[in-house]
C-alpha cells in the first residue's frame, strides 16, 4: 500500500503545474498560487476587521494592519515590478513592527 502511495504522490500535485512545461512554468504556477493565497488571507483580514472593531476585540487594529500590509497590488504596477524584493522586505519589516505592537 505504501509503495502505491509513493508512486502516485507526484501525480497528486500535478494540478499545480500549468502543463508539461519546464521549470519556468512551475515557478509561474507557484507564484500565482502564492499570490492567490495571500490575496485571500489579506482580504479576509481586511473584511473581518470592522466586525472585530464592533465586537470590541483588541486585535482588530492588528488584523487590519496585517491585511493592508500584505494585500497584493503594489507589486503589479509596471514601475514596481523590479522592486519586488524591496517591497517584500518592507512588508516583512512592517509586519515585525505590527507584531511588536501586538505583543506589547
Amino acid at each position: 500500500m505504501t509503495g502505491l502511495l509513493m508512486r502516485r504522490r507526484p501525480r497528486l500535485f500535478s494540478w499545480m503545474y500549468l502543463g508539461p512545461g519546464g521549470e519556468d512554468d512551475r515557478r509561474a504556477s507557484l507564484w500565482i498560487m502564492t499570490k492567490s493565497v495571500g490575496l485571500m488571507l489579506s482580504s479576509l483580514a481586511v473584511v473581518l476587521s470592522p466586525f472585530l472593531f464592533l465586537m470590541g476585540d483588541p486585535d482588530a487594529p492588528v488584523a487590519l494592519t496585517f491585511g493592508l500590509i500584505w494585500l497584493p497590488g503594489v507589486e503589479f504596477l509596471p514601475g514596481m515590478f523590479h522592486y519586488q524584493k524591496i517591497v517584500t522586505l518592507l512588508r516583512c519589516l512592517a509586519s515585525v513592527g505590527a507584531w511588536a505592537v501586538w505583543f506589547r
